[in-house]
């Protein structure tokens, strides 16, 4: 699925000049990039652009770390499209830091399958999404579960389309 960046991100950039150097060098000017928030409702209008399918829309305010370490501020949006569940996370600019599509089971390649089943022999895979984060694009978020009746635990797994785990 190809989801292109919100519009409705603001950057200035104004001019400021930096101190001069000696006499024997040139002057310099810096350029300071602001950066600005954009309404919640803004946000929420671009992603009803980009998902005009999407129903039972769910948002939340989360105080998550992101990028921006002067703005912890981040809106995360929950919803079912074409019966499958995504979740797409914004900063407070608008632009995405996280997003998950749900996919089945079999449209995981062979090799990512093989690697978690080998690593992962007492597991079953329980949920798959495709997975884009601005630091890890192209990977699968892969819940596993354990397969005895006894133990209910689930492992969260990073995995690329070569069959290698991501932290």
């Amino acid at each position: 699925m190809q989801t292109s960046t919100p519009t409705k991100t603001v950057v200035k950039e104004s001019p400021q000049t930096a101190k001069p150097k000696p006499s024997n060098s040139k002057e310099e000017t810096v350029v300071v990039k602001e950066k600005k928030t954009v309404s919640v409702n803004s946000i929420e209008q671009e992603f009803k652009k980009q998902h005009t399918r999407a129903s039972d829309i769910l948002w939340s305010k989360d105080s998550i770390l992101n990028e921006d370490t002067n703005n912890p501020t981040s809106y995360k949006v929950v919803y079912l499209e074409d019966g499958k569940k995504g979740v797409i996370t914004y900063n407070s600019e608008g632009k995405i830091i996280e997003e998950k599509h749900q996919i089945l089971t079999d449209q995981l390649s062979q090799t990512v399958y093989n690697s978690i089943k080998k690593t992962y022999p007492d597991y079953k895979i329980v949920d798959v999404y495709t997975y884009k984060h601005i630091t890890k694009e192209g990977t699968y978020y892969v819940i596993t579960e354990k397969s005895s009746n006894v133990s209910n635990d689930q492992v969260i797994l990073y995995v690329k389309e070569d069959g290698t785990f991501v932290q």
